[in-house]
């Protein structure tokens, strides 16, 4: 196909430039709204534009410039998909008389878009290591402008309304909350882990000490950016990935020296601030924020009519439905597209999506992120988080074409009698 074939050159290709470019400044696009407010079917542009462009991508993949349109059975299933789910938007529209954008439920064509461009693109080593740094990198600004934010300035926030994209605005008064840099916390935690993921995938050995002070002072920080977050299942996922970042370097010798210099520094450090923001956002005393009776109702909703069972339940009807305690419908990405297009809808949806990202299962780590992946959907309405969605996806990408790049280059230094270690699973 005219675009792809370059991708897997010695060069970095166009098209792997525009998903890197998407990857660096997806995560900060919500403050370019403030300052230039442009809205796209009354949507914010600045989130539309970049799901745009790997549309073109995946277009392009489909329309071959010489070989005509060339489809595989995935476009085939992915098109039926879609074909269903307007089918049901529509008559929504006519049973429950609801009028919404299409634009609102781009979550149910956008992460396999996304998905099938990061399998088709993502090839050839210097594209994997070009896109590789790009995404570690933009998680780690991300990682620095939250505890920033945190000492600096925490008075200053990001004041926005998710239903409406013109009620955004900069706090210069704003009180201490969980750190959310600029996507909201959980969300934030999330992007954080996607690099920290990528980073424990790397080689432990170091060629020098400065590399290695670097390496490890980026690990840590990223760690704390996420604990900053106050979001529990990040947290749990990022000492997971720390553990095993730091269990790749029992033999390097530098990464010892770099941690016991870090170690010392961190120590001046804290020891000459008034507090340490940490252990008062954990979290872990709360409870679970009645995440039982948010498993529930979406079930006694689907339940209570054959309609509900064919087209999910009106939004009006879920927005106002509580159990006793009070506890809303939310914080699962399952029900959220079972209540929004039905449960045959959402098990085509989930198990089309699921077979294709099951794909990238190579490793424990790849095994890890896609478990990882699968449990924030159950206990966060994640499905809607675009940006997350993609550096996700990108990164399960990475991670699964980077461990076929070290099969080969495994198999060459074993005929050579020097089989390395540099890819082994956790």
């Amino acid at each position: 196909m005219i675009l792809t074939k370059y991708c897997t050159s010695d060069s970095i290709s166009v098209p792997i430039v525009l998903i890197a470019i998407v990857a660096f400044i997806f995560p900060f696009v919500n403050i370019l709204y403030i300052f230039y407010p442009i809205n796209f079917l009354g949507k914010n542009i600045w989130l539309v534009v970049p799901v745009l462009v790997i549309l073109t991508l995946y277009l392009s993949t489909v329309l071959g410039a010489k070989e005509g349109i060339t489809v595989q059975k995935s476009d085939i299933v992915f098109l039926g998909i879609m074909i269903f789910g307007g089918l049901i938007f529509y008559l929504r529209e006519l049973v429950y008389t609801e009028h919404r954008s299409f634009l609102d439920f781009r979550y149910i064509f956008a992460p396999t878009i996304f998905l099938l461009v990061s399998k088709r693109f993502v090839k050839g080593e210097k594209n994997i290591n070009f896109l590789s740094s790009v995404l570690i990198a933009t998680c780690f600004i991300q990682a620095i402008l939250g505890i920033l934010h945190t000492y600096l300035f925490p008075e200053l926030n990001i004041s926005f309304d998710p239903n409406n994209v013109k009620d955004m605005e900069f706090v210069f008064d704003a009180e201490r909350t969980r750190e959310g840099g600029t996507l909201g916390a959980s969300i934030y935690a999330n992007v954080i882990v996607c690099g920290m993921f990528l980073f424990a995938s790397k080689s432990s050995t170091q060629t020098s000490f400065r590399s290695s002070i670097l390496t490890i002072f980026s690990a840590v920080a990223m760690l704390y950016a996420v604990t900053l977050s106050g979001s529990r299942y990040p947290i749990l996922i990022a000492g997971l990935l720390t553990l095993i970042f730091f269990s790749n370097s029992l033999f390097n010798w530098r990464h010892w020296a770099a941690i016991g210099v870090l170690a010392l520094l961190s120590f001046g450090l804290f020891a000459s601030m008034e507090s340490i923001e940490f252990l008062s956002i954990l979290r872990f005393n709360e409870d679970s924020g009645g995440r039982i009776d948010k498993l529930l109702l979406p079930f006694e909703l689907i339940t209570a009519n054959m309609l509900h069972l064919l087209v999910g339940a009106s939004s009006e009807l879920t927005a106002n439905t509580f159990s006793t305690s009070g506890v809303g419908i939310s914080d699962n990405s399952y029900w959220l597209l079972s209540l929004q297009f039905g449960p045959i809808f959402a098990v085509l949806w989930f198990g089309f999506f699921i077979n294709l990202l099951k794909e990238n299962i190579v490793n424990n780590r790849s095994f890890l992120f896609i478990v990882y992946f699968l449990i924030g959907l159950g206990i966060t309405n994640c499905i809607l988080w675009e940006q997350w969605i993609f550096l996700a996806i990108l990164t399960v990408t990475i991670l699964h074409k980077r461990n076929q790049i070290g099969w080969k280059v495994n198999d060459k230094r074993h005929q050579q009698g020097k089989l390395s270690s540099d890819w082994k699973g956790v």
